[in-house]
């Protein structure tokens, strides 16, 4: 339960250990198959979003063929973020799954991936990315790629929208148990949620922005997780202008 063992060993009565052997092997297949599964459906969307984000992206000089291509680009996206979700949200917790995870090293590599990425629109400021993590040994209890998949979404709606400066936070928790709970905040600079969006939003509803990108879908994937953990997430519009998206999540004993 503690995610310290992943298969039960030791000293074993001889009387269970065909009990306890036939459990190991059910905790084995079960890691396998959901494995293989996540890693097909994230090949898949590999290499569905790349092709697909440049189409969108690309400047069409004739209107009703620009209309017509990113009508179908948006829609084929969401289908690829709608399979992911069913993904998420069908793989609970799995019995000896969960670790107790470094949040550092984990938020400092998908920074640095994204910073060299260049940005859709050739207009836009190159970016500066402030990432502080605010206790040396905070971690994460849970599955590595569910914090990666939260945050990899949260800042890739941020990056998008941000007009100089990402900020990322990671802290114990302020206004619930800091030694069962971690804040992980991600803010812009940008123009903020648009008028009702955040009244409105849920992750069962996803809402479209400022653009032709429904960055709701995305986030109502990050709402999915955190729910998974029995965590939130709250965003806000920044009185200074920007967007805050701030994650509840289960903090990791050391």
């Amino acid at each position: 339960k503690t995610g310290v063992r992943n298969k039960i060993d030791g000293p074993t009565p001889v009387e269970l250990e065909p009990l306890v052997n036939s459990f190991n092997q059910l905790l084995a297949a079960e890691a396998d198959r959901r494995n293989k599964l996540r890693s097909a459906l994230e090949r898949l969307a590999h290499v569905l979003r790349t092709p697909l984000t440049v189409l969108q992206s690309r400047r069409y000089f004739n209107l009703d063929d620009q209309s017509a291509v990113r009508e179908q680009t948006n829609r084929m996206l969401n289908i690829v973020e709608l399979e992911l979700k069913k993904v998420s949200t069908s793989q609970g917790a799995g019995v000896g799954t969960q670790r107790t995870v470094p949040i550092e090293p984990i938020l400092a590599r998908i920074v640095s991936a994204y910073s060299g990425l260049p940005r859709l629109d050739v207009t836009q400021a190159q970016l500066e990315f402030d990432l502080k993590v605010l206790t040396p040994d905070l971690s994460f209890f849970g599955e590595a790629y569910d914090l990666e998949d939260a945050f990899g979404t949260v800042l890739e709606n941020a990056l998008r929208y941000a007009q100089h400066l990402v900020t990322v936070r990671a802290r114990p928790a302020q206004n619930a148990d800091p030694a069962a709970w971690l804040e992980l905040t991600v803010a812009d600079d940008g123009v903020g949620f648009p008028s009702g969006f955040i009244e409105q939003f849920s992750s069962d509803y996803p809402l479209k922005g400022s653009s032709s990108d429904s960055y709701g879908l995305g986030l109502s994937i990050v709402s999915d997780i955190t729910r998974k953990y029995g965590g939130t997430i709250t965003l806000k519009n920044l009185t200074e202008g920007g967007a805050q998206v701030v994650l509840l999540l289960p903090r990791g004993k050391i």
